[in-house]
């Protein structure tokens, strides 16, 4: 059962983000009728296709058991049935297998999932909203695991050879509605609905995330608190020393 402060606080929630959505147009673009490709009609081959989307328009490209929707001005390369690379631009990708999304800065490593890949300059950045994503950053050995609903980058490789990388972090929820919605192909009234059950999952997390950094906090200060208290022991036992060695000294001068 929610508290009253919680169902209080999603309420106010929930009216702020209707204004969000009533007071936007919801603007989708449609289908192109026609993208660039290289070779010519490879999408219908299984070879390496790179696709690009013309401005304002979208384009779905299947490869495997996987899907990739593009945005506009969006290029993508279709190295196989199970990995592609985001050149530049922004997809939306469904997959019901293992697939790698790759990257200039590194790859993502992607299970059963569905995911926003977005790339601008010099930054890619992986938004899981389902499923298993791990990123690779270029050069490394680590892997940093991006759970669903947050999201994290790659970029530039560093001067130890290694590509940079951000903290995980929940989604920026005004940015991903405003992306969803120009994909998405429903009507206003299906998206408002759709947005809102999402809302529900992402504040939850909001909530989690409070309830960490609290537990944090509390760890934080009881770990300053004792070592306040260790500290103090410390300087006590000196002073103590201290005095004892000044009384032992006192007394063998005979000037107590």
């Amino acid at each position: 059962m929610m508290s009253r402060l919680f169902q209080a606080v999603v309420f106010l929630a929930f009216s702020l983000l209707d204004l969000h959505v009533e007071g936007r147009e919801l603007i989708q673009i449609k289908d192109a009728k026609t993208v660039i490709m290289q070779p010519k009609d490879c999408v219908i081959e299984s070879s390496v296709c790179s696709v690009m989307t013309p401005k304002r328009k979208k384009y779905e490209l299947v490869f495997g058991k996987s899907t990739a929707l593009m945005d506009e001005n969006t290029a993508v390369l279709r190295e196989s049935a199970t990995q592609i690379a985001l050149l530049k631009g922004r997809m939306w990708v469904k997959t019901s297998e293992s697939i790698v999304i790759r990257s200039e800065f590194g790859i993502a490593k992607v299970t059963n999932g569905e995911i926003w890949v977005t790339k601008i300059g010099q930054k890619v950045t992986f938004s899981p909203l389902t499923g298993e994503l791990i990123m690779v950053p270029r050069g490394s050995k680590e892997s940093i695991v991006v759970l669903p609903n947050y999201e994290n980058w790659l970029g530039p490789v560093n001067k130890a050879g290694v590509a940079t990388s951000g903290i995980p972090r929940l989604l920026d929820i005004e940015n991903h509605i405003q992306r969803w919605g120009k994909l998405y192909t429903g009507n206003k009234m299906q998206f408002k609905k759709d947005v809102h059950e999402y809302f529900l999952v992402w504040y939850s997390l909001v909530e989690e995330d409070s309830d960490k950094n609290r537990e944090i906090a509390l760890r934080t200060i009881a770990t300053e608190a004792e070592n306040k208290r260790r500290e103090e022991d410390r300087q006590k036992k000196i002073k103590d020393e201290r005095s004892r060695v000044r009384d032992m000294m006192m007394r063998r001068l005979g000037l107590e």
